[in-house]
């Protein structure tokens, strides 16, 4: 029995123009804090994402940054059910281990060198003195606020 093979004319195979559209026509791009304490392996579950299920469709991309900025990372929809959704993970970085040109001597590494403050908008937030950047924010409680940024100042000074 002869394999079928199809014929080729004698000319390459070419994109259909059916088959080619925007990256924003064709698939939606998603933003997701996660909150304190709330790990990548826990986003991977299909039934932590039941809440927001039918907002979501299969090839959507979701960038996942932690409140506390300890990871980056992103995640492809591949399946979604009315309460659940299944994700890969594409990417995932832990903050303290990339590699920055910075030198810790460079950045504000001390308490002192911020204010912890309270605003309607935002909570309890961290706010660098030199350039009046919020570093973190979102805080009910100004002691979590202050932890949040002891641990967030520990962790830049692990970066060297």
């Amino acid at each position: 029995m002869a394999i079928e093979q199809k014929k080729n004319m004698g000319r390459s195979p070419q994109l259909r123009e059916a088959n080619m559209q925007l990256a924003d026509q064709a698939f939606r791009k998603w933003v997701v804090k996660a909150p304190h304490g709330v790990s990548m392996e826990v986003m991977l579950e299909p039934r932590y994402w039941a809440s927001v299920a039918r907002n979501l469709l299969p090839w959507d991309e979701i960038i996942v940054h932690a409140e506390d900025c300890s990871y980056y990372g992103k995640l492809l929809v591949m399946a979604v059910e009315p309460f659940a959704v299944q994700v890969g993970q594409l990417e995932y970085f832990e903050m303290d281990k990339l590699k920055t040109k910075t030198v810790n001597r460079e950045l504000a590494t001390e308490v002192h060198d911020y204010t912890v403050q309270f605003d309607s908008k935002s909570k309890w937030k961290a706010v660098r003195n030199i350039d009046k950047v919020v570093v973190l924010q979102g805080y009910s409680e100004k002691e979590k606020a202050q932890e949040a940024l002891v641990e967030y100042l520990n962790r830049l000074k692990k970066i060297d």
